[in-house]
Formats: structure tokens, sequence, C-alpha cells
């Protein structure tokens, strides 16, 4: 089982529940975080298929992080994913998202399930 699906329905201390999907463009893991109430609190990755990615490593959007402070603060506290010293630029901005690596990044399975579940681009 890769990294990404390992994570898939881990419910937070924040008590939010994360839910993996592919992006249709590029195949990387996409990650939500699902609030108790069935609705999505916020995108934690966003896709940006140009720029190299290491093995269990996702680029996060600054402003998202802002949006959602809580469920950034349990990635960390409960282990499972940390922000690493690596910014990206997109479009005008030279500063668009951090690049942020699970824990226990070892075996990346880049065969996320594409399909119905897949989610469109969203930069």
């Amino acid at each position: 089982m890769s990294n990404f699906a390992s994570i898939n329905g881990k419910v937070l201390s924040s008590g939010h529940e994360l839910r993996v999907h592919s992006y249709r463009h590029g195949h990387r893991a996409m990650i939500r975080a699902w609030t108790s109430q069935g609705e999505v609190e916020c995108d934690i990755t966003v896709n940006l298929p140009e720029e190299r990615l290491g093995e269990g490593e996702f680029f996060v959007r600054n402003e998202t992080r802002e949006f959602a402070p809580e469920v950034f603060q349990a990635l960390i506290k409960d282990g499972i994913a940390e922000p690493i010293d690596r910014m990206v630029g997109a479009g005008y901005v030279e500063q668009y998202a951090q690049v942020w690596r699970l824990k226990s990044a070892l075996d990346l399975d880049e065969t996320l399930p594409v399909g119905p579940a897949a989610v469109d681009e969203q930069t």
C-alpha cells in the first residue's frame, strides 16, 4: 500500500478526516480534509504537474494553510506530514506553494485510482 493510500480515511486530532484521490492531470495524490459533518473543509494539496516532487511529497498552497490552520497543525502534531524548506512559484506568484512530505515516505505508489472519484485540477 502506498503512503498516500495509507492515510486515506485517517481522522486527525482536529477531527477532520483525510481522503485521498488522484488528480486527472499528472495523477498525483490529491488530499482533502473533511469535517465530521461530511463537508469539505479544504483541499490540502494543489496540483502543479510541471514541478518536480520527491517520494511522499506534495504541494500545499500558502493561502490554504491560512484558511484552515487547524488541519495543518494536526498533520504535524499527529506525525503525518511536515513542511520542508522548499517553495515553488506559479504564474505571477513567486511563493505560491510549499512542499510538504509524509513522515513515512518510503515506497510511494503513483498509481492512485483515476475515475469518477478523480478530481479536476484546482489551481
